[in-house]
Order: structure tokens, then C-alpha cells, then sequence
């Protein structure tokens, strides 16, 4: 859609869209902007705005118990690099990452469960060995869709188990709303439900602090050249954020992130995927929303984790709920309540601002909802766990495990724990599948 077959409303709420982003950039911008041009009169030839020159990769990328490294073209012609590990003949299990990640993210999961899937965990178009197109149009939400679907595809597989985090989730919850049948089973950690995230973000002040990097994001040259200063301090900070000490990422692991976000132009196609989805995107939901779940109460504590361990279609679960549980069930509770329901034709002509949202169908599903399972970190720095809990309110095919002491990447910084609990909702969801 061009801005020319918008309608008025459409067009006023874009505008409206771009200004609200802008606003809340603007400030940022010229704050960042001021305090790098002080740092470079202070010290104009320190070189803090370029990172180490890294010219070989880190052993560790090339670690041959992780898999093996291959390369697929799309039909779109975009060439992506991928590594994948186990039997092929075994069901297909797709990892999808999220910013500042790449397939090497998924170590822990590609060993753990090569066992019984065939695993793939790809850089996603713009990261790692994959092709970087430019300009923002090719990182829109509807376009990574096709991504996966041209994936699966390429590996003429009916339909696979997704495995998502942080953009890579929100893909995969795209995906699985557009093609239900060709979904088995979704993971999704670190992200609730789209729609659920963008309403905590226009409607929780603690969510929309939590976010602020999006609208800095939309800024050009200006965020690349932050994440690059001090040999990638912020990426570093990002991915160690916690209270683990010693950090779950080895100083070897976080050679091999510098590596690849270090090299010229490795950002921009990352942030692109904000930029792209910054100006407001229309959108049509499939509102899912048959009658909520039974409200179970959530927590069986073990190992620091919170699990709801009922069958995906809300059934009930017996357990004590822990703290962190039930904060975030009462911010939940708190949030206003949801609108009443809209008809889809209305829903196509609204606007999101910051938040990954593609055109999807108003059509019923033609099958079942595939079960998901929701895996957040207690100590997530970037997303309200409360928005776990709000998705299985709204969704009824919605498993939720909070793990208590983890931060936002819950499957780098406590692996163990977040692979036990993937495995605890496979075997679950395969028992009430049967």
C-alpha cells in the first residue's frame, strides 16, 4: 500500500504515527549526540567510536559439535547462512534470533536438541554471513515472514517447530498466524504476543521505559555509531545484563558477538528491522480470541523456574505461586482493560507505531492453533514479564514459564534451565496432542 491509496484516516494517523516516534527520538538523539561530540573534543584521538579489528573468526564459530555451516537461496533471490545439526530425516526444529544475536545464540539448543530434531538455527536477512539488503522496505514484517516460509520450502518441509527470540519470535508469531498449518509447536522467548506488546507499550509506562532504544532506533548513522564505541560496550552490557557472576557468556562467546556486529555496515541491517517497523505499519490481526483460558494459578518452583506445566489448551495446573508469578499476574490485572471487539475490516485501517505488525488475514484459521509456549527471564531489563501472562489470558492454547534469576536472553543466560523447560512443554503438548 502507497501513501497515495491511503484514506484521510490512514494518512492522519500515519503522520500521527511519525510524529509520536519522532518526538520521543528527537530527545534522546540530541542528548546521545551531545554527549559523543563532549567525549571526542575531550579525547579526539582516542578511535572510542571503532571497535577492535577483528580479521578471523573465533574458534568457537567453527566448533563442529554445533553443526555444520550451509547457505540457502530464497526465492526472493537473498541468500541466507544458516548451521543445522542432527538427522535430517528427524522432524525440523527452526531457531530464529533477535537483535544483537545470530545463529550462534542457539549453541546450548542446537546440542540439546539434536537428539531427536533435525535443528536450524539461521541468521536471520541482515545478520551474521547473510545477505544485507539495504534500505528499510526489505526488512518489513511481511517480508520476514516470507523469509520463513520460503525457508521451510527450501527444506520441503510441510510445517516445523519454531523457536524464536526478541524479533525472531515476533516472526515466528506472524508466521504462525498467517500459516497455523504449517506450525507444530512455537517457543517464543523473551516476547509475548505481538499485539499484546504493542498495547504494554502505548498503555504501561514501565513497558514504554523498558523500550526506549526502539525510538532512538529510528534515528540514522546515530545508534550504529553508539553500539560501535568502546569496542561494542553496549552490545556486551546487553547480552550480560544480570546478576550472574561469573556472566553465563564466556568472554570467548562475546569475542565471537564483536566479531560479527564489529565488522563495517553489520549493524544497520539489524536496525533496520525497527526502522522498518517504525512509521506504523496497518494492520489486520486474525483476533483470535475464543473464551479464555481457565485462570490457573501459575508456579510450581523448581531449579528458580516458574512453569505453568498444563496441556497448551489451558488446562489447570496445581502449584504455589512464587513471588515473581504473582507481581506479574497483578500488573496483568492492573493494565486497562481490552477493547471490546472490533470488526477486522476496521482493524486493517489503524496504525502501530515501533511495534513488528504485517497485514495478515482476516480469515478463520484452517486448522488448529498450534501450542505455544511462552519463556521469559525474571529479570528481563527489556520486556514486562506481565506480558507472558496477558498473552495465555488472551490466548488459550498459551503455556507460560517465567525463569526466576534470568535475564532477557533466557536461553544464553540460563540454559538449562530454559532447555528443560522446552523439553517439559514438548513432551506435553505431544501427551495432549495424542
Amino acid at each position: 500500500m502507497t501513501w497515495i491509496d491511503l484514506s484521510w484516516r490512514q494518512l492522519l494517523l500515519r503522520l500521527a504515527t511519525a510524529l509520536t516516534v519522532w518526538a520521543l527520538a528527537a530527545p534522546l538523539a540530541l542528548y546521545l549526540t551531545s554527549a559523543l561530540l563532549l567525549r571526542f573534543l575531550w579525547s579526539p584521538f582516542s578511535g572510542f567510536w571503532r571497535p577492535k579489528a577483528r580479521d578471523q573468526p573465533p574458534d568457537v564459530l567453527q566448533d563442529a559439535a554445533l553443526g555444520q555451516h550451509a547457505y540457502v537461496t530464497l526465492d526472493k533471490g537473498i541468500k541466507l547462512h544458516y548451521v543445522h545439526n542432527g538427522d535430517p530425516a528427524r522432524p525440523l526444529m527452526l531457531f530464529l534470533h533477535g537483535f544483537p544475536e545470530f545463529w550462534y545464540s542457539w549453541k546450548h539448543q542446537l546440542q540439546e536438541f539434536a537428539s531427536d530434531y533435525w535443528v536450524v538455527a539461521v541468521d536471520m536477512r541482515g545478520y551474521g554471513d547473510s545477505d544485507k539488503p539495504s534500505g528499510t522496505v526489505p526488512y518489513r514484517a511481511d517480508i520476514l515472514v516470507d523469509d520463513v516460509k520460503e525457508l521451510l520450502d527450501a527444506f520441503e518441509r510441510p510445517a516445523a517447530t519454531l523457536v524464536g527470540h526478541g524479533w525472531g519470535a515476533a516472526v515466528a508469531w506472524m508466521f504462525m498466524e498467517r500459516y497455523p498449518e504449517r506450525v507444530d509447536r512455537l517457543v517464543s522467548v523473551g516476547a509475548p504476543h505481538p499485539y499484546v506488546f504493542q498495547r504494554a507499550v502505548v498503555l504501561n509506562r514501565k513497558q514504554l521505559l523498558r523500550t526506549w532504544y526502539l525510538f532512538l532506533f529510528q534515528v540514522p548513522y546515530l545508534p550504529e555509531l553508539l553500539l560501535r564505541c568502546d569496542d561494542l560496550a553496549c552490545l556486551a552490557s546487553a547480552l550480560r545484563r544480570g546478576r550472574r557472576q561469573p556472566p553465563a557468556l564466556s568472554d570467548e562467546d562475546l569475542e565471537a558477538y564483536k566479531y560479527t556486529f564489529g565488522r563495517p555496515g553489520a549493524l544497520t541491517g539489524p536496525l533496520n528491522y525497527y526502522r522498518a517497523a517504525g512509521w506504523g505499519l496497518p494492520r489486520r490481526w486474525r483476533r483470535q480470541r475464543a473464551a479464555p483460558a481457565a485462570e490457573a494459578e501459575d508456579g510450581v518452583e523448581e531449579s528458580g523456574v516458574t512453569r505453568d506445566d498444563g496441556c497448551p489448551d489451558g488446562a489447570d495446573s496445581t502449584s504455589t505461586p512464587t513471588a515473581e508469578a504473582s507481581a506479574a499476574e497483578a500488573s496483568a490485572a492492573e493494565e486497562p482493560s481490552e477493547a471490546p471487539e472490533q470488526d477486522p475490516s476496521t482493524l486493517a485501517d489503524s496504525t502501530t507505531p515501533v511495534i513488528p505488525v504485517a497485514p495478515l488475514s482476516s480469515a478463520a484459521p484452517t486448522g488448529p492453533t498450534p501450542p505455544v509456549l511462552v519463556l521469559m527471564g525474571g529479570r528481563d531489563a527489556y520486556v514486562e514479564t506481565s506480558t507472558a501472562f496477558r498473552t495465555r489470558k488472551r490466548f488459550p492454547n498459551v503455556s507460560v514459564v517465567i525463569v526466576r534469576d534470568a535475564n532477557h536472553f533466557v536461553h544464553l543466560d540460563d540454559p538449562a534451565a530454559a532447555n528443560k523447560a522446552v523439553r517439559k512443554f514438548l513432551a506435553a503438548s505431544a501427551q495432549c496432542a495424542a
